[in-house]
């Protein structure tokens, strides 16, 4: 954590109580950026990772804003939204 404080990150919360929140992010990183949300089961991940997981969407939003990740995740949800019901 000592490297976090070099860029003047915070500390990164512990990894077991934000694990599903860290499961999202690589979702939007690997499916959002690398594969651009082509494939419906990539959005079919997302969405069932939404409905069985509840996530610290405070943190979770500042986090992907702060990766500047927020687009690529409203895109997403978006797409959650049109193909499944998201209550």
């Amino acid at each position: 954590t000592e490297h976090y404080y070099q860029f003047g990150w915070p500390p990164p919360p512990h990894a077991a109580d934000y694990a599903a929140e860290y499961q999202f992010i690589l979702l939007v990183v690997h499916h959002g950026i690398n594969n651009t949300w082509h494939r419906i089961f990539y959005v079919n991940d997302l969405y069932f990772l939404l409905r069985r997981n509840a996530l610290n969407w405070p943190w979770l939003l500042a986090e992907m804003e702060r990766l500047a990740l927020d687009r690529v995740f409203l895109a997403a949800v978006y797409l959650c939204r049109q193909q499944w019901p998201l209550a």
